[in-house]
């Protein structure tokens, strides 16, 4: 039995050190694969405009979005990563116009927001807890206290109805 048990736990370790592996892989591959994309006069990074962000998933692999033909850019990929340690999905926007669109939010709703120490974006008056670009989600995503027809209808009031948000219940703390 004790054996088995070793066995086991050797198991364990080399499941945990291809895990680790296969993790450090994709964000070197995300890294490599943002910084090869150039920079204007003022710093910011010129992102292409089909790429729609990319992220680790849930199977720990680079996931990159794509808006268009996702054949056309695979080969690019290839030849900026050296490698092929990638997905691609066909997204519907691209990061370009979500940060455009994030932007104009933060323009119209900067009188009502307070920055917070954590980085969130918070306005509880009219329920947005936080507010921030999901690549994964390919959205614009407005984190709110309650998901309810009043705090929708407080921050729709503030902007107009943009198809790339998408709403997401806020889980806050329980405090006792």
């Amino acid at each position: 039995m004790l054996s088995f048990s070793c066995v086991h736990k050797n198991a364990d370790k080399k499941v945990w050190k291809d895990l680790q592996e296969k993790v450090t892989i994709a964000n070197a591959n995300k890294d490599k694969y943002k910084d090869s994309f150039p920079m204007d006069s003022l710093g910011k990074i010129r992102y292409p405009d089909y790429y729609a962000g990319s992220y680790v998933n849930s199977t720990y692999e680079l996931t990159v979005g794509i808006v268009g033909d996702t054949s056309v850019y695979r080969d690019e990929i290839r030849k900026v990563l050296g490698n092929d340690s990638f997905l691609i999905t066909e997204s519907e926007y691209s990061y370009n116009h979500l940060l455009s669109k994030y932007d104009s939010l933060i323009i119209v709703l900067k009188p009502l927001l307070e920055e917070k120490d954590t980085g969130g974006i918070e306005h509880y008056e009219i329920g947005i807890n936080d507010l921030y670009i999901s690549e994964e989600e390919n959205r614009i995503v407005v984190e709110l206290i309650e998901i309810d027809s009043i705090h929708v209808h407080r921050f729709l009031n503030q902007i107009s109805n943009m198809p790339e948000i998408q709403f997401k219940k806020v889980d806050l703390p329980v405090l006792h």
